[in-house]
């Protein structure tokens, strides 16, 4: 093949726009936008709440298998459920979201370290308030709230 032959084969950048705009396009009409923004917070509020739970009750106690199946079960379904209604993934919102997840897995990390670095030093589980368990739920949950806001109602 000769270079004669590879310019015949190529299209002009004209040539390429016009192919790029005749094309077929989805309708964004935000059902996307929503679906993954309201995964991305309800994902984080279980966590959050999962995780505030789970730290409140004592230990030994048998309702956190309970709530560990439920919260697993939850997190499935949900999984289930964006996969399910979604045509497109809107722009930016996988990197929004896995971002949003990481600053909520830390978070929930720093609690949990926080809380058996205590019990290590004392010897003793710490005595919190509920009240600290639903603070601490909400600013585990935070990040992914917020992300699932922006996607929701981003409009690039």
């Amino acid at each position: 093949m000769n270079q004669q032959d590879l310019n015949r084969d190529q299209m002009t950048p004209d040539q390429a726009r016009a192919t790029l705009d005749s094309a077929p396009r989805l309708d964004d009409t935000g059902h996307d936008r929503r679906i993954h923004g309201w995964a991305t917070a309800a994902f984080g509020a279980l966590v959050g709440g999962y995780v505030g739970l789970y730290q409140a009750l004592p230990e030994g106690n048998s309702a956190r298998n309970v709530i560990t199946a439920f919260y697993v079960l939850l997190l499935f379904g949900l999984a289930a459920w964006q996969t399910k209604n979604i045509r497109l993934w809107p722009r930016h919102s996988k990197v929004t979201g896995y971002a949003a997840l990481g600053c909520t897995v830390m978070l929930a990390g720093i609690g949990t370290m926080a809380l058996n670095f205590l019990e290590s030093r004392t010897g003793v589980r710490a005595e919190v308030s509920p009240l600290w368990y639903a603070v601490a739920a909400i600013v585990i949950a935070g990040p992914m709230l917020v992300a699932g806001w922006i996607i929701a109602n981003r409009r690039s």
